[in-house]
Order: C-alpha cells, then structure tokens, then sequence
C-alpha cells in the first residue's frame, strides 16, 4: 500500500507525519510516498500509539 508521508528534511531518512492523501507543500514540506513495508514507514509507525489494543 502506498501511504503518504512528510519526511523530517530533504535527505528523507526519517518520516514524521503521515497522510492519506498528497498535502499542500507549502505548509507541509519534504513530502514523498513510501510503501507499507519500507523500514522508515514502519519505523515511524511504531512510534504511534495503538489505536486498539484487546482485551
């Protein structure tokens, strides 16, 4: 799955922001796409808190 992110600067080595869809690029910038499983995205991801967690 493609997912768009916000990179912390133009190297684009660490994701910051994700999006589901592209942003304006003046307010958001150094945006790319990444797929699912690129280890940036999941590095990113599992920063986030769970959303669900069962019981």
């Amino acid at each position: 799955m493609l997912i768009f992110v916000q990179f912390k600067d133009a190297r684009q080595e660490v994701i910051v922001a994700s999006f589901s869809c592209e942003q304006d690029a003046g307010v958001f910038p150094n945006q790319g796409t990444v797929n699912s499983d690129d280890p940036r995205y999941l590095a990113f991801a599992a920063t986030l808190p769970a959303l669900w967690t069962p019981e």
